[in-house]
């Protein structure tokens, strides 16, 4: 009785914590200059990348997915797209909008290319420490009503260069010398593997007009 007793406390201030979680109103877009962590909606793990480079393919820096909410290289800042005008730090991005995300710590952008990936044979997807047009995302919403990139709401990156969509799969995990991590690619499909939300992060709040 008292083990069932601790559980259904423990359940209730499990929802209570849950309900009282808001985000407000100010912050619930993401925005430019954001630094953000995108969950991968099939797996939860984190978009991730580390100073650890590929051994075949481009042998550029290694960009995976990683189990848990608190790494700090799992931080990508939100920045408008190569070739277009510099976005203002706050002003939110609306869906279809074509974005960079550049690692937080290695200052590398979210990159691919014609080059195949290490474990699934699809596309690689690298951080590049250079910038050019490989490195624009389309942000491509998946609940049709939403007008803007919203935090916790579902979306694909879609590569604008290549046509191929940021993807996960729990099939696919490295070994040694990052254990347990997925590959990250770029895939044909548009499926669940290819979902992604925003969920921790530094938020810089909408400009006042």
């Amino acid at each position: 009785m008292l083990a069932l007793s601790l559980l259904s406390v423990f359940a209730a201030s499990a929802a209570m914590a849950a309900q009282d979680f808001v985000i407000e109103k100010e912050f619930e877009a993401v925005t430019c200059g954001s630094s953000v962590k995108l969950a991968h909606a099939a797996t939860g793990y984190r978009l991730h990348s580390h100073q650890v480079t590929y051994g075949s393919g481009s042998g550029q820096q290694s960009v995976t997915g990683f189990n848990g909410g608190d790494d700090p290289n799992s931080l990508f800042v939100v920045d408008s797209a190569f070739g277009a005008k510099q976005c203002k730090r706050g002003s939110p991005f609306k869906c279809d909008d074509i974005v960079r995300l550049n690692h937080l710590t290695t200052k590398k952008y979210l990159h691919s290319h014609a080059h195949v990936s290490p474990l699934s044979n699809q596309q690689e997807v690298s951080a590049y420490e250079f910038t050019n047009n490989e490195d624009n995302w389309k942000v491509i919403c998946n609940d049709k009503k939403d007008k803007v990139w919203k935090r916790e709401s579902k979306v694909r990156l879609h590569h604008i260069a290549t046509q191929k969509y940021l993807s996960a799969s729990s099939k696919y995990q490295f070994r040694n010398p990052i254990p347990g991590q997925l590959e990250v690619c770029g895939a044909k499909s548009a499926g669940n593997n290819e979902l992604w939300q925003v969920q921790e992060g530094i938020f810089f709040g909408q400009p006042d007009l």
